[in-house]
């Protein structure tokens, strides 16, 4: 038997992220492969044991993670540029593996938040305003509209929408005191955009230290 060597260490491969399209005949997860971490998919239904894997993304940099559009066959990936981890939102359908950006800018990172459940908006927080802030943004897919809907001067994170895609859960930890966090519910319009920023409503009011997290109910 060989003596292992160093290459043999350093290439080993792993498989990451595994996500079923909405029609649930394809998986789609992140592949070390080609030396860093892309987008591969495969089709699930496939039970024979010639499956081959197909590359989806080619980015230059790495590829941090993975979110399927719900209802459509596409798949939100996770980017950088060369890896400056100035985190970019991209989309690629599955078919034709052919990307485009849903929310990119030089120099700015854009952390996803969450689907809504018909696959229409999505949700990051970006620091595009401030470089040391992160507001809260909501991007209407179909209409490529942008909107604004928290603004602070903190470290805000996008959080899910409710059932209905009328609502959208934002956190933000208290710098000042480890340990403790809010939770904040945003009330949006059809498109997206925030109904009224001076109605945000501060979910968790409370003086003691305390870590929330919390999830909307099958109602909305």
């Amino acid at each position: 038997m060989a003596e292992p060597t160093v290459e043999d260490f350093v290439r080993i491969e792993t498989a990451l992220e595994p996500r079923f399209s909405s029609d649930g005949t394809r998986v789609a997860f992140r592949w070390n492969r080609p030396g860093v971490s892309q987008a591969f998919v495969v089709d699930a239904e496939d039970s024979g044991s010639g499956r081959v894997a197909r590359q989806l993304t080619d980015t230059g940099g790495v590829t941090y993670g993975l979110a399927m559009r719900p209802g459509y066959n596409e798949l939100m990936y996770i980017a950088d540029d060369g890896g400056d981890e100035q985190f970019q939102l991209h989309l690629i359908d599955l078919d034709s593996a052919v990307p485009r950006a849903l929310a990119s800018a030089p120099g700015v990172i854009h952390n996803f938040g969450s689907w809504s459940a018909d696959g229409r908006l999505v949700s990051y927080g970006s620091n595009k305003r401030a470089r040391q802030f992160f507001d809260v943004y909501v991007l209407n897919v179909e209409s490529g509209e942008e909107h604004l809907v928290y603004e602070q001067d903190g470290m805000n994170v996008a959080g899910v929408f409710s059932a209905d895609g009328r609502a959208l859960q934002v956190e933000r930890p208290n710098l000042d005191l480890p340990g403790d966090n809010d939770l904040f519910v945003v009330r949006l319009d059809e498109a997206g955009a925030a109904v009224n920023e001076a109605e945000v409503r501060w979910a968790t009011v409370h003086e003691a230290t305390a870590e929330r997290a919390a999830q909307w109910r099958e109602a909305g």
